[in-house]
């Protein structure tokens, strides 16, 4: 969404729906029995008419309540994402976009003032804000025309809370040695107390991972294999990512469409594509409801790597991924190969197909 905003000269407004819940009808059958605060009526059967929070359905009915108001106003959801909704624009050539996440939405559009307004007809809306400064964990600033997204907030704001529980912690410039090879540790297995402290550290960990702290995505896939029996050993390890993190709080990534400058050797590749007969018959199928494209595309690079043998007693490696659209990066993947392959070719091979079946999905 950012991308497309900063790409193609777009407005944007954010806002949250207020007491969203409140208003949705209960999809589920709950009846309680009136206590002494309904006065006469105490001991009627009292029906659940709206829905409450911590429901099973909650979410899903707010959901719905909200897809439906949207699909009114002329969006439809996006293909590959449900929480993405569009509808071609009147005012560009391409489209007008509205994101949710449950009772938080953002509105990319040329005219967004326009849309919000039609929301602020049917619900509460509060906080409603142009480029939010904070979102869903994420502190969004513009330098030079450019938007920054770095996590700085909500990091300070764990480690705060860890150095209350668990004292100060060191400053570190690494987040591994370079040649730490944790699964050979052989120290004493950490306490229950040691043990929650790891997982603690392993989550917060790679929820940073999601709002786009890159530089720790490898050493939290590393280490988290180790969360359900780690050592003490371990522990120390994982108490490093947070000793980096406090030394470097406040890096993330740039809204950047600009080309991607590469070296001509990368540009080009000399590619014959003829399987001559092998996949003569096969065609292409695409998804009816795949949106038309209207805009000119966006340079899309996907690099790719593998750390063979990463795991010295299983044999297990690590594919390492990351997509850059323009020169901003949209997905980054650090994940274990499921096979234990015995050469560094067949390990590169692996990643190369995960990088297929990640292009297919950009």
């Amino acid at each position: 969404m950012m991308l497309v905003t900063t790409n193609y000269g777009l407005g944007m407004v954010s806002g949250d729906i207020g007491k969203d819940f409140c208003i949705v009808p209960c999809a589920e059958k709950i009846w309680s029995v009136a206590g002494e605060q309904f006065g006469d009526k105490k001991g009627a059967m009292v029906v659940l008419k709206w829905v409450l929070y911590g429901l099973k359905t909650a979410s899903a009915s707010f959901h719905k309540l909200l897809g439906d108001f949207l699909w009114e106003i002329g969006f439809e959801p996006f293909r590959a994402d449900q929480d993405l909704w569009i509808n071609k624009s009147k005012h560009y050539e391409g489209y007008d976009y509205i994101a949710t996440h449950v009772d938080d939405n953002i509105i990319v559009v040329k005219n967004p003032l326009k849309y919000m307004s039609h929301i602020e007809q049917h619900f509460q809306v509060r906080d409603v804000t142009g480029v939010p400064e904070y979102y869903l964990g994420n502190n969004i600033a513009k330098r030079y025309s450019k938007v920054v997204i770095l996590a700085k907030k909500y990091l300070k704001e764990v480690l705060r809370k860890y150095q209350e529980r668990h004292g100060a912690l060191s400053k570190e410039n690494l987040l591994l040695k370079p040649k730490e090879q944790p699964e050979l540790d052989d120290s004493e297995f950490a306490n229950e107390e040691e043990h929650k402290e790891y997982q603690h550290i392993i989550r917060v960990g790679q929820w940073l991972v999601v709002l786009g702290r890159l530089d720790i995505t490898y050493v939290v896939s590393s280490l988290s294999r180790f969360s359900a029996m780690p050592r003490v050993g371990h522990l120390k390890l994982a108490r490093n990512i947070f000793g980096y993190l406090k030394k470097h709080p406040k890096r993330g990534y740039v809204i950047n469409p600009t080309l991607l400058q590469l070296d001509l050797d990368y540009q080009k590749a000399d590619l014959t594509l003829d399987f001559g007969t092998h996949y003569s018959y096969f065609e292409e199928e695409l998804d009816p409801r795949f949106p038309e494209p209207l805009l000119e595309e966006l340079d899309l690079h996907v690099f790719c790597n593998a750390d063979h043998v990463h795991d010295k007693v299983t044999g297990r490696s690590i594919t390492k991924i990351m997509s850059v659209v323009g020169s901003s990066p949209v997905t980054w993947i650090s994940k274990w190969q499921a096979a234990i392959l015995t050469s560094t070719f067949r390990v590169e091979f692996t990643a190369l197909k995960k990088v297929v079946e990640e292009v297919a999905i950009l």
